[in-house]
């Protein structure tokens, strides 16, 4: 159910109670409501689908291939297309029976991890601000045939701008994947054998700047922000308005249906423009929750989309898809407490904990009271990676933010953490150094 409506399939006329639970009545009705869908939009619906079924079993690529080739199609990227545009290596054996071993999203973590723990914070920002994806493999008939991968690592324009030495960042990432991964490809010969970096296609500028893409969401959340959606029951929004409150202190812009749509906007449309750009996804899970049609289609797509999902136990326990998830418990009548429980829990977050970093650099050069600003720097005192930058601003929000260089231990507080980081290389070091 979940999988299938976060592909854009209406499961408000799916069976529920025991019938939801057979496979013989749910499957028809999912099938005449994917027949409802025009053309355009079935493949789209599949190729999430597909990547979903595929994530949870590795083993159904050859029977999937096997079967859409029958039907003239090909799963490629995350989409399904047509059969004609297949690499002419198959016509000649040279397409692995098996896929890597690992995802290209588990090999990125992994890696990050390895470079945390060698002190190379750089390394790991721009690990954890890239998608990555391990392109066709090329052959070689070597050994009865080996087959070598290369991750492709997809960062922001602006990081990929800051980068002094690509080439040479490109060589020790390879050399340093090359030893993590060396043995995980042995049984079947495949290898990952390089590491390049590119930045991120942007879209068009949009009518008000920026991007087209961020144009059509800066209404929905703050500039610089963290960008988490709450899940939530309608009954709970002044409780919840409190806790996207609350939230903003530390830098996240947290997104709340009932309070941020503007009454003019196409209510559903809204949602789903939050729901793609999030960075982090909150189900405060209250009694009744999983009795709501759409807070079960807000987890499909978030557990589809692959965003971190911290959630929030408040009289219902995670079930489904977020089962597996350690939920964070909480008071929604306390909302400052609760709100600095989910900052932690995105903190803790390997994919979070940058923007996180970043929101609260920024937030501590706003804070608008002493009790906010004591409130972000105890959450940045957790950090010992900040950039050169991030260290700049800091020494900013002591020198402009009344609240900060008026109260003494603020001060000192955000001058020490500023003094645990290790000094950044100066110009003459700089051709030493690939970041």
């Amino acid at each position: 159910r979940n999988v299938v409506a976060a592909a854009g399939i209406d499961v408000t006329q799916l069976p529920v109670g025991d019938d939801a639970r057979r496979r013989a009545t749910v499957m028809p009705r999912i099938d005449e409501a994917f027949g409802r869908l025009d053309p355009s939009r079935k493949l789209t619906a599949l190729g999430i689908i597909t990547e979903q079924l595929l994530a949870q079993n590795r083993t159904g690529h050859a029977e999937l291939h096997a079967l859409l080739g029958k039907h003239g199609f090909q799963y490629v990227d995350g989409s399904i297309v047509p059969i004609g545009l297949r690499d002419a290596r198959e016509e000649k054996g040279t397409v692995p029976d098996h896929p890597y071993p690992l995802s290209a999203s588990e090999v990125l973590a992994t890696l990050a991890e390895i470079l945390r723990a060698q002190g190379e914070g750089d390394a790991v920002e721009l690990l954890e601000t890239a998608n990555a994806m391990l392109g066709e493999p090329k052959y070689d008939n070597w050994d009865g045939g080996t087959y070598y991968y290369t991750l492709r690592l997809e960062i922001p324009s602006s990081h990929y701008g800051r980068l002094r030495n690509i080439e040479r960042l490109e060589e020790h990432l390879t050399q340093a994947a090359r030893a993590a991964f060396q043995h995980y490809g042995d049984p079947t010969n495949q290898h990952l054998s390089q590491v390049v970096i590119s930045p991120r296609v942007e879209q068009a500028a949009g009518p008000r700047g920026g991007t087209a893409a961020e144009a059509a969401v800066a209404h929905l959340w703050r500039p610089g922000r963290l960008r988490l959606f709450l899940g939530h029951l309608a009954e709970y929004k002044r409780e919840v308005g409190a806790l996207r409150d609350a939230l903003t202190i530390y830098g996240v812009s947290a997104f709340v249906a009932h309070v941020d749509i503007e009454p003019t906007l196409e209510w559903q449309d809204q949602i789903e423009l939050a729901l793609r750009s999030m960075h982090a996804f909150a189900p405060l899970l209250t009694p009744r929750f999983e009795t709501s049609k759409w807070t079960g289609q807000e987890i499909g797509f978030a557990v589809a989309r692959g965003v971190p999902i911290i959630a929030v136990r408040l009289g219902v326990d995670p079930y489904g898809f977020i089962a597996k998830q350690q939920a964070l418990s909480g008071n929604l009548s306390e909302p400052e407490g609760l709100a600095s429980g989910v900052v932690d829990a995105l903190i803790h977050h390997r994919f979070t904990r940058v923007a996180m970093r970043e929101a609260l650099v920024a937030a501590l050069g706003v804070a608008p009271t002493a009790r906010a600003a004591e409130a972000v720097t105890a959450k940045l005192g957790r950090f010992t990676d900040f950039t050169s930058d991030q260290l700049t601003r800091l020494g900013g929000a002591v020198d402009d933010n009344v609240h900060v260089s008026e109260t003494s231990e603020i001060r000192e507080r955000v001058e020490r953490i500023a003094r645990r980081v290790p000094p950044a290389a100066t110009q003459g070091d700089a051709d030493d150094i690939p970041f």
